[in-house]
């Protein structure tokens, strides 16, 4: 992206960042990382119509009305974290976190590999397979740029 402003400017005393800043945060790599938390919240939407807490070995003994309430919720202050510290102040804090997610969307790969033959699996389609998929891609793609 071409930047034509480079200077800061003051306004009440307060320096506003760069035009030049503001398009360092566009970088591609964001682009990925943004995109594959996208595509990983949009999984666990579809988690939920396929019934995923069937397969957790702690879910899936209770209640099934209980199991997929404690689902839903327990994805509150997951992405709740996962949003904070993504984009957390600290420069340090939101790359290690992004980095963290990102190996996750490749790892969870492989974990529904491990359980594509599970009973009780309902992830066996063009839609979840694409979500799952395309999510490690993302991931992958964030790590490498």
């Amino acid at each position: 992206m071409r930047v034509l402003w480079r200077k800061q400017h003051k306004v009440k005393g307060r320096k506003f960042a760069s035009l030049h800043k503001i398009t360092h945060s566009l970088k591609m790599s964001n682009f990925f990382y943004i995109l594959a938390l996208t595509l990983l919240i949009t999984h666990e939407l579809d988690a939920i119509y396929r019934h995923e807490w069937r397969i957790f070995p702690l879910l899936n003994k209770l209640d099934e009305q209980l199991s997929a309430k404690i689902f839903i919720l327990a994805h509150i202050p997951l992405f709740f974290i996962i949003f904070w510290l993504s984009f957390y102040a600290s420069q340090t804090v939101s790359e290690m976190t992004r980095i963290t997610i990102a190996g996750f969307c490749i790892i969870h790969v492989g974990l529904h590999i491990l359980l594509r033959k599970h009973p009780k699996n309902e992830f066996n389609n063009p839609i979840s397979q694409f979500l799952i998929w395309s999510c490690a891609m993302s991931g992958a793609l964030y790590l490498i740029l």
